[in-house]
């Protein structure tokens, strides 16, 4: 098979071009735009939403969660997150926020310190807080997870804001309580 667009022979079962980035005709096609590949991801978006995908498998790396993704360079490239950030009373506020990602769309935070934070793309709010905390949000549900990407609380309050070092106060179907770490206050 060849490319209608830059007469390159392509594989029998490809979705697009590698070369020019042209879609080739498929019922199964899932995005609205194929880009260029670069350090073996070629960026995709659909619906105003970009992301990679490998660009060998075809697999989806980089979820489409972001405005727009500039060129990797060593492993980083620039991009555009709709950032929702978490307010008081569970009021969210949407803002477009520069970020840094690497290859797999982990976005880069900078913390206490010059400490480097890698957060998944999977949130799409966020907060660091003292003591090696982040609040983060999927979907209006609010939880916190520490540095490491480990689950301190899970994402299921409406609320949840830092009260102090290491209690929180949390608010699930309008009823509020204080936690320390993982046990309720009496």
């Amino acid at each position: 098979m060849f490319c209608q667009n830059c007469k390159q022979q392509l594989a029998d079962d490809a979705t697009f071009c590698w070369h020019c980035g042209q879609l080739i005709k498929s019922p199964d096609i899932k995005y609205d735009f194929i880009g260029y590949s670069q350090e073996g991801l070629t960026l995709v978006a659909k619906d105003h939403s970009w992301g990679a995908i490998n660009s060998s498998s075809g697999r989806e790396v980089i979820p489409l969660r972001f405005e727009i993704i500039g060129p990797f360079e060593k492993g980083i490239a620039t991009a555009i997150f709709t950032k929702k950030e978490i307010r008081k009373k569970g009021e969210s506020k949407i803002t477009s926020v520069k970020v840094q990602i690497d290859t797999t769309g982990r976005i880069k935070l900078h913390g206490p310190q010059d400490c480097i934070i890698w957060l998944s793309p999977k949130y799409d709010s966020w907060k660091i807080l003292p003591h090696e905390y982040i609040e983060v949000g999927i979907d209006g549900s609010y939880g916190v997870i520490d540095y490491a990407g480990n689950e301190i609380l899970p994402l299921r309050y409406d609320v949840c804001r830092c009260y102090s070092e290491d209690i929180f106060a949390v608010s699930l179907a309008g009823k509020t309580q204080k936690i320390k770490l993982n046990k309720p206050l009496k």
